[in-house]
């Protein structure tokens, strides 16, 4: 079959042609191992649409997550409509939802349909998936949905209609049980296609003309689209979690990335595939990073992080995305910002410095002698409240320690007595001495003094010494 419709609409008929790829086993139990978002966290949806406009007319938009997939057909120029996650959830969410726009004769009675079934949302979903197949409005609703699927357009014993059949407990359990939040919040509005019924009928039309499927899987694979005019590709917030390193297009596609927040903000680009030896290096530099925090997650959000260059919107193609800007970026951030000695474990020390007090002795002291380890001096001795006492005793060693600590206690005075008590208890303050001096220590206590008058109240305060100096307390 043509995938191209021939009707006055052009649309693009993929359930016909990518059925293998939609009509798939659906557990509703399975775990993906990520948490389950099946209400849009957007506000202003609409602010996709600049990016949409930007994109090539007509074509497919891929995109993932529930009701923001509606973006597309509703802001944009598209053809067709492809639904990726890998929530098998969001698959039931996603198709239950499409059934109800081909069944459903008019708003009205998509309302009706549509309507969610009270229960206690703060229960977890598939304990709110339990309780209200108990209620009696549940039975009844299936029982409707029944009669409409076995009268509708989906002829009788097709693969399309057995599927449904199949499934159509569960994908109701899952969608009905939502809260639906998304209906009552204002800053959603611009997708209220439930009380619109021209965004309504729009929607529909997509549903019946078969082109507007839901699929499972990574958003990076889209492998099932190559013969396809896929012109963008909507992928949420997932690069905070995962790179993305889109494979399988073959024509040039808009990507689009956001940031949560309020409200919600809208950046993309234009992909371009890398080589395989782009990919190589990429993997090879970023596993590194992966190294660093232990997780994909935490990697992606420090490489985010690093480009804060964000001038151009439209033109975003670094931070944690497969692309040539990228690869410069993650050089430069590694050479920079991490440590690798030889033996032990990378770390980023533009990172979260609580890593450090999981370094052995010998590898704070083989630190202390890379040269890039003297870039953070400053910030090592700032974190004496982050760092274990031996971690801290261990990076004291370094040259001009001693010039960073005064330099950091004459300005912030009034945390010294509390750091060296610190010491005290942990029992390394006479090895702390040792290695800077207690002529020098007793100095700046002196210094201190005299910049701050309340500086000898807090020394006896903490450390219980009537002398200013340090020899009272060791």
């Amino acid at each position: 079959m043509n995938p191209i419709n021939t009707a006055l609409t052009p649309f693009i008929n993929l359930e016909d042609v990518l059925a293998d790829e939609w009509m798939v086993n659906v557990d509703i139990h399975y775990d993906c191992g990520f948490e389950d978002y099946l209400e849009p966290n957007e506000e202003k949806p609409e602010g996709i649409k600049e990016h949409l406009d930007l994109a090539e007319e007509g074509g497919i938009i891929v995109s993932t997550g529930t009701q923001r997939c509606k973006t597309g057909p509703l802001l944009g120029r598209f053809e067709a409509v492809v639904m990726r996650d890998i929530n098998h959830r969001t698959k039931a969410y996603n198709d239950f939802d499409i059934l109800l726009l081909k069944l459903s004769e008019g708003l009205k009675e998509y309302q009706e349909l549509s309507a969610p079934i009270p229960c206690c949302y703060e229960m977890p979903l598939l304990e709110r998936v339990a309780a209200i197949a108990h209620t009696h409005l549940f039975p009844k609703r299936i029982e409707i949905l029944s009669k409409k699927l076995k009268n509708s357009s989906i002829k009788d014993n097709t693969r399309q209609y057995q599927y449904y059949k199949k499934y159509l407990h569960h994908f109701a359990s899952i969608y009905l049980s939502q809260k639906h939040a998304w209906r009552n919040n204002s800053a959603f509005k611009a997708l209220h296609f439930h009380e619109n019924e021209s965004q309504f009928l729009k929607l529909q039309e997509y549903a019946k003309s078969g082109s507007m499927i839901s699929t499972i899987g990574s958003i990076n694979d889209l492998f099932f689209l190559k013969k396809f005019k896929v012109s963008a590709v909507d992928t949420s917030n997932i690069w905070n979690y995962i790179p993305l390193n889109i494979q399988g297009l073959s024509s040039p596609t808009r990507l689009i990335v956001t940031e949560m927040g309020h409200p919600t903000e809208f950046y993309s680009c234009i992909h371009v595939p890398f080589s395989e030896g782009e990919t190589i290096e990429f993997n090879q530099l970023f596993d590194t990073l992966v190294s660093c925090y232990g997780n994909q997650k935490a990697a992606s959000r420090a490489l985010r992080c690093a480009e804060c260059n964000v001038a151009d919107p439209f033109n975003i193609s670094s931070g944690s995305i497969y692309s040539r800007k990228t690869i410069p970026l993650l050089r430069d951030y590694l050479a920079k910002n991490v440590i690798t000695i030889p033996g032990f474990e990378p770390v980023d020390m533009k990172g979260d410095l609580k890593k450090l007090n999981t370094c052995t002795a010998l590898h704070i002291e083989k630190m202390c002698e890379h040269p890039n380890t003297k870039r953070f001096l400053d910030d090592l001795v700032n974190s004496w409240r982050i760092l274990l006492p031996s971690a801290y005793i261990g990076f004291s060693k370094m040259e001009d320690w001693k010039q960073s600590f005064e330099k950091k206690f004459l300005r912030e005075d009034s945390e010294l007595a509390e750091c060296l008590l610190k010491l005290q208890k942990a029992g390394v303050l006479a090895e702390f001495i040792q290695h800077f001096g207690h002529e020098r220590m007793d100095a700046l206590l002196i210094r201190c003094s005299t910049i701050a008058p309340f500086f000898e109240e807090e020394w006896r305060y903490f450390l219980k010494a009537e002398s200013l100096s340090i020899a009272s307390i060791l």
